[in-house]
């Protein structure tokens, strides 16, 4: 095989995003072949996970949670004494700790009065749709979402009306323009985005770019070299949401569906 062949055929092997599939794809050839072998090694795999799982439900006893929820899961956990650990570990992965949860509400509480408009419209949204007020206060006091007035929403019935509603306010855009989006697809609507991302870079705009990692992979939708065409943009910076770990963690299903664009704040 020919050196140049060779040292593509590597890189491709040692990519980021096939290193973890096979990885995770390893981790779970190697539980199903543990646990339908019947070798000593099997058995004593099994043992392993059995006592594993009892330690695990002599934690969630001792933890201080709800006695329903400690119920539910040292029940289902002795149940299935192979499986029950493991579950309630992925399951785990799932939520939030609580270091986690306090970080988050800090950002929360710091990023309220930047979400604050005057006058409040909160009162007048709901004299305006009585209907609606439980809802309304609820969203403002509780979820955080103050009302607004003043505002305008226009309807874009096409991808095409949307392409040139974009592009329009891309070339008044004098500040900044923040992208979130799920999937980023390759194809003319991306390639007029890049360039009108590079036009306004050059006039100063800062431009943040954020996008889904599992959402532009799986399929894989955003090419490498689109990708790179927006890492070299100037005054661009380029994050990928949630990208996966090499260990076995349903973290991963965490994705970020947003689909928003922002203009100077106004558009």
């Amino acid at each position: 095989m020919p050196e140049k062949k060779k040292k593509k055929w590597f890189r491709a092997l040692l990519r980021h995003r096939l290193f973890v599939m096979l990885l995770l794809l390893l981790q779970i050839v190697l539980i199903i072949v543990f646990l339908v072998d019947r070798s000593l090694t099997s058995e004593f795999f099994g043992y392993a996970l059995s006592i594993f799982s009892i330690i695990v439900a002599l934690y969630i006893i001792a933890n201080q949670d709800r006695p329903a929820y400690k119920l539910t899961w040292v029940f289902l956990i002795l149940t299935f004494p192979i499986f029950g650990g493991l579950f309630y570990l992925l399951f785990r992965g799932q939520t939030h700790s609580k270091s986690l949860r306090t970080q988050m509400k800090k950002i929360t509480d710091a990023a309220i009065p930047a979400f604050s408009m005057a006058p409040d419209k909160t009162a007048a949204a709901c004299e305006a749709l009585p209907a609606e007020e439980r809802e309304i206060r609820y969203l403002a006091d509780v979820g955080g979402f103050p009302v607004y007035g003043e505002t305008k929403t226009d309807y874009l019935s096409s991808g095409e009306a949307y392409l040139a509603s974009l592009l329009r306010d891309l070339e008044r855009a004098e500040k900044y323009i923040f992208l979130e989006y799920f999937i980023v697809a390759s194809g003319e609507m991306l390639d007029e985005l890049i360039l009108n991302l590079e036009e306004a870079s050059m006039r100063g705009v800062e431009i943040k770019f954020i996008y889904d990692y599992v959402g532009c992979l799986v399929p894989r939708v955003l090419s490498k070299n689109d990708l790179q065409r927006i890492k070299e943009i100037p005054n661009c910076v380029v994050a990928s949401y949630n990208p996966p770990g090499i260990t076995l963690n349903l973290g991963i299903n965490y994705r970020d569906h947003r689909k928003i664009l922002l203009i100077d704040g106004d558009r």
